[in-house]
């Protein structure tokens, strides 16, 4: 063998070396990325619970607390957080109806659907009543649905027919990648005490009702700081708005499935726009909001000509007689408000949109 030939085949082994010692690393650190995330579970997408999880969980606790509730409710509100402050118990206080809330964070269309099906597969009755507290977010035609939704089992087999699957490749995606792994390392940071008190900032009790701990607590002191919180809410209303140039056909499918099945019950269906603070909807002038808030309402009016539904459009606080101090932010009121709310929208006869 000429002697220029060992050169080569000494670079071709150290190249062979470090392919071998760059796999190994690499997996090496995709094995621990993936044990990390699934043992620390920041996004409580496994049943374990190791540490609390750094995002709401709602769908997995109401799902599960609802599949479990012994005898059905007579009552379903549905909505995303902007809802959660409808008390169950105000519901049923003025309509004698046993209530469960099962509003959860970031709603779309196809929340809300899957958790009426999920209600409607207990045994009783069909639901005599259905309140729906409607963002107009929830036929968003470039938001992806929820990443919280799509690994929840029970709720994702309600949405069979609706072409939504979350595929093995996807989740493992999900615990090999960055901003799960991220999450985790936040998590790792916090202490023990502060973990656990965040963890308590948001419950739920047995009718799905939610109390804001800390928040609630800053109310009741009298050093909550609203317009601090709304000057917070401006930026991500924002940002929800950007791109929204359409309401989204399948996602207006499905609600349009939600207000036939259960009017098809004979439930009666009561369907509101989520209020906004006044200075966050004087801020999102600029933004898609009017154009899509027009769009849903001439969208609702088709189903309160054919008495599907009754709705209101609870937008402006102000048209049901608000406390504008009653909010945690630009777009959550207080239960006060919303039980003032609700008096309106159970006296409802038809469209006030």
């Amino acid at each position: 063998m000429a002697p220029d030939s060992f050169p080569v085949q000494e670079d071709a082994a150290v190249a062979r070396r470090n392919l071998v010692v760059f796999l190994a690393v690499t997996l090496v650190l995709g094995a621990s990325t993936i044990a990390t995330n699934v043992v620390v579970n920041p996004f409580g997408k496994y049943p374990w619970r190791v540490l609390p999880p750094v995002i709401e969980t709602a769908r997995t606790e109401k799902s599960a607390a609802l599949s479990a509730t012994a005898p059905k409710p007579q009552a379903l509100i549905l909505g995303s957080s902007r809802t959660m402050k409808l008390a169950p118990s105000d519901i049923r206080e003025q309509t004698g109806l046993t209530t469960y809330n099962a509003s959860v964070h970031s709603a779309r269309a196809e929340d809300l659907l899957a958790f009426y099906r999920l209600a409607e597969r207990l045994d009783g009755p069909p639901l005599k009543l259905l309140v729906i507290g409607l963002d107009v977010e929830a036929a968003h035609n470039t938001v992806q649905p929820d990443a919280r939704l799509l690994n929840n089992k029970r709720l994702l087999a309600e949405l069979a027919d609706q072409d939504i699957e979350r595929s093995s490749l996807a989740a493992f995606g999900e615990d090999l990648g960055w901003p799960t792994l991220r999450a985790s390392i936040s998590s790792l940071r916090v202490s023990p005490a502060d973990r656990w008190a965040e963890s308590s900032q948001t419950t739920f009790n047995s009718a799905g009702f939610v109390t804001y701990g800390r928040d609630e607590k800053l109310k009741s002191e009298n050093i909550f700081n609203l317009p601090k919180r709304i000057a917070s809410s401006k930026q991500e209303y924002v940002a929800r708005f950007r791109g929204f140039d359409q309401l989204d056909a399948v996602r207006l499918g499905r609600l349009e499935a939600l207000f036939e099945a259960a009017s098809s019950r004979g439930t009666r269906v009561v369907v509101f726009l989520t209020p906004l603070h006044p200075e966050l909807l004087a801020h999102l002038q600029a933004t898609n909001l009017v154009a899509r808030l027009n769009d849903l309402r001439n969208w609702l009016h088709t189903f309160c000509a054919t008495k599907k539904i009754v709705a209101y459009d609870a937008t402006d606080p102000n048209r049901f007689g608000a406390d504008l101090h009653g909010f945690f932010d630009g777009a959550h009121a207080d239960r006060n408000n919303m039980r003032k709310l609700s008096h309106v929208l159970l006296e409802l006869d038809g469209c006030a949109l």
